[in-house]
């Protein structure tokens, strides 16, 4: 997985040499098997704390006091941090230039990264993002937030404008993403990349084409 994802992002670079790199850990999917590596990481890493904008799910809102009751403990699991699903999608920017390529070649694989380039620098693409997606954010609490950030499922994209998404299209040119819903990895891109997907998939070692579940293990 980490080299496909390697061989698309180096492809998309080369068509398109001023993309930037940016790299949003899930905060949740951490758990259980990166937690150790996102700390020992961190110091190097620089990572952001920020919310999550799906477009397809309602916007992020911090629980109300009848949410909160409203929870069946009975159906939490101890030892599954994301068993409750309460509350805001909490993310990470790697903030570290460096670190960002070390992230995702590290972690892919357990649903905790996604990928974007964008021809958009620095807090330009931050800025754009609060504009276009932070705009369904109406909870105080979180309009605090230093950023929002796109998540994208295969719904996102079902049942909306070509407008809206052209105007998503222009935060960013590639995004590449772990979805546990989908369980499955999304691509989106602001180009056709079908023929490159095509010629990557066949010229991968026959030991990385396995079955889905196999590789992305949430």
């Amino acid at each position: 997985m980490s080299e496909f994802c390697e061989s698309l992002l180096s492809y998309a670079q080369k068509v398109k040499a001023e993309l930037q790199l940016e790299v949003i850990v899930n905060q949740s999917y951490l758990y259980p098997d990166l937690i150790d590596h996102f700390v020992d990481r961190a110091q190097q890493w620089l990572p952001r704390q920020g919310v999550a904008v799906v477009p397809h799910k309602p916007p992020p809102h911090v629980p109300t006091k009848e949410e909160i009751e409203g929870i069946d403990i009975r159906s939490i699991d101890p030892g599954n941090q994301r068993s409750m699903n309460l509350g805001p999608e909490l993310t990470f920017q790697i903030c570290d230039p460096a670190g960002k390529e070390e992230c995702y070649k590290t972690m892919l694989g357990h649903g905790a990264v996604n990928i974007f380039l964008s021809r958009l620098k620095g807090e330009d693409l931050y800025l754009r993002w609060r504009e276009i997606f932070g705009r369904v954010v109406t909870d105080r609490t979180l309009r605090a937030m230093p950023f929002f950030a796109p998540l994208f499922g295969v719904k996102s994209f079902q049942d909306v404008p070509a407008s809206e998404i052209n105007t998503w299209f222009e935060s960013f040119d590639l995004y590449i993403g772990e979805n546990a819903d989908d369980k499955a990895v999304i691509i989106a891109a602001a180009d056709n990349l079908d023929p490159a997907v095509a010629n990557l998939v066949k010229g991968l070692p026959i030991q990385e084409i396995e079955p889905v579940d196999e590789i992305l293990r949430w």
